[in-house]
């Protein structure tokens, strides 16, 4: 089995260290092959950013996305710009808060989560909504178990945060995808 994960974005809302929180928890606590390939502009913050994380079972003969199952979106413009990865039957998890975008594409399922607002009204802070959108993937992925992301969250996350971010996943995991 194989399934490519798309987490796009703009620089400075935790795109990249979600991709390495979750292709750690792939690796390390699955024992899947991985690749993990981040890309964010020349400026750090407000510039396009991604991750592609793929996990399969077979080795991985080419580390980039190029018919991803999951795309998870925190900007109308990395919408814009990769949606084109997406396969038919796949997943656009987008956080309602930072993409207006009214998405119509055929043969996709679109989820649309309130993590920006629930990371600020129940955590105290937006700055966790990248773990917020990777607990609401965590239910949707079929190969990384939950505790195997809780596990790589402890793992990589700076000692202060650990606690919120492992709360800010598990609040994802919590909110209900709807129909």
């Amino acid at each position: 089995m194989r399934v490519e994960i798309l987490i796009a974005g703009v620089g400075g809302l935790g795109i990249v260290f979600a991709g390495s929180v979750l292709a750690r928890a792939a690796a390390i606590y699955e024992g899947f092959e991985v690749t993990f390939s981040p890309s964010y502009g020349a400026e750090a913050r407000g510039t396009a950013c991604k991750s592609e994380v793929i996990i399969s079972d077979e080795r991985i003969l080419y580390p980039r996305v190029r018919n991803c199952d999951f795309m998870i979106s925190m900007s109308d413009d990395a919408v814009l710009r990769y949606i084109r990865f997406l396969k038919k039957d796949g997943y656009l998890v987008l956080d309602e808060d930072l993409v207006k975008l009214d998405v119509k594409r055929k043969g996709i399922k679109v989820v649309r989560v309130p993590a920006h607002r629930k990371a600020q009204e129940v955590l105290g802070t937006p700055q966790v909504t990248n773990m917020v959108m990777l607990g609401v993937l965590a239910k949707l992925l079929p190969l990384v178990s939950f505790e195997s992301i809780k596990r790589s969250i402890k793992d990589l996350s700076p000692k202060r945060l650990v606690d919120l971010n492992v709360k800010a996943l598990e609040l994802g995991n919590r909110i209900p995808l709807g129909d």
